[in-house]
C-alpha cells in the first residue's frame, strides 16, 4: 500500500486504532475522514488532528451509511481507500436464554454487515480509483474465540474474516488491494469498557497493547505489502491458519 497521497475513509475514526491511524494516515500526507456516532467526539478529534475531516454517521444504520456515500463521493472524489474499523463489544450469558441477547443484533449488523454493505457500495468507486485499497479490522478472536464473555464479537470477526478472504477472491483480478488487521487485546475504550462490564477481580490490571504503538506496526506492515496483520502475543498459528486458507483458494 502507498502510504502517503490517499483519501482515506475510517470508520469509528473518533478514538482507540481509528483515531490513531487518522492521526498518523494525517501526518503522512494523505486527506483523511473519519465517521462515527458521537458528533462532539468527531469535533473533539477534528479539532486534535489538524485537516482531519470528519461526519456524523450511524454505521448501524443502512440510511447513514448510503449518506456516507453520497457525501465521500460527492465532496472527496479521489477518495482510494475504505478502512472498516467500526465495532462494539458486548457481554454475553448464553444461559440467561434468549433475554440474554438483547444487543445480538446492533452488535453483528456494525461488526459484520455494515462493513459487508459499506464496502460493496464502494467497490464501484474504488475500482476506478488510483491506488485503491481496502482494510478491515477484525481481530484474533477471528480464529481464536474468547470463550466466556464477549462471544457474539467472536462471530462477528470470524465471519468479516471470512468474508475477506472471499472478498480477495472476487477482486484478484483489479486492482483494488485488500488487508486485514487482526490485532491481540489493544488498549480502547471498547476493551476498558467490556474489562469493567465483566467485573473480574483484578481486571483493572489486566491491559491491552498500546493503540499507537500498535498502529506504527499496523502502518509499517501496510507499507510492506502484509496481506493479514497481526502482533505478539498473537499466537503464531493464526497466521498458518490464514495462510491454509489463502492456498486452499488460491490466493498470494
Amino acid at each position: 500500500m502507498k502510504l502517503s497521497g490517499n483519501t482515506i475513509l475510517i470508520t469509528g475514526g473518533s478514538s482507540g486504532i481509528g483515531k490513531s491511524l487518522a492521526k498518523m494516515f494525517t501526518e503522512r500526507g494523505n486527506e483523511v475522514i473519519i465517521c462515527g456516532r458521537n458528533e462532539e467526539q468527531l469535533k473533539k478529534t477534528a479539532e486534535e488532528i489538524p485537516g482531519l475531516h470528519y461526519i456524523r454517521c450511524d454505521i448501524n444504520s443502512e440510511a447513514d451509511r448510503r449518506e456516507v456515500f453520497e457525501y465521500i463521493t460527492k465532496n472527496f472524489p479521489k477518495m482510494n481507500v475504505l478502512i472498516n474499523n467500526a465495532a462494539i463489544q458486548s457481554t454475553y450469558d448464553f444461559k440467561t436464554g434468549a433475554e440474554g441477547l438483547k444487543n445480538m443484533d446492533t452488535e453483528l449488523s456494525i461488526g459484520l454487515n455494515a462493513p459487508i454493505h459499506l464496502t460493496g457500495m464502494f467497490i464501484p468507486h474504488l475500482l476506478k480509483a488510483e491506488n485503491p485499497v481496502i482494510v478491515f479490522l477484525t481481530s484474533v478472536l477471528a480464529f481464536v474465540p474468547f470463550v466466556t464473555q464477549i462471544p457474539v464479537y467472536c462471530v462477528a470477526k470470524a465471519g468479516l474474516h471470512s468474508y475477506i478472504l472471499l472478498l480477495r477472491k472476487h477482486l484478484e483480478d483489479t486492482p483494488v488491494l485488500i488487508y486485514e488487521v487482526a490485532p491481540p487485546k489493544v488498549e480502547t475504550n471498547i476493551h476498558r469498557a467490556v474489562r469493567a462490564d465483566m467485573k473480574l477481580a483484578g481486571t483493572e490490571d489486566i491491559v491491552g497493547v498500546d493503540s499507537n504503538e500498535y498502529c506504527k506496526l499496523v502502518i509499517e506492515k501496510l507499507g510492506q505489502d502484509v496481506k493479514l496483520i497481526t502482533h505478539p502475543p498473537t499466537p503464531k498459528f493464526v497466521d498458518e491458519i490464514n495462510k491454509a486458507q489463502c492456498e486452499m483458494l488460491h490466493l498470494k
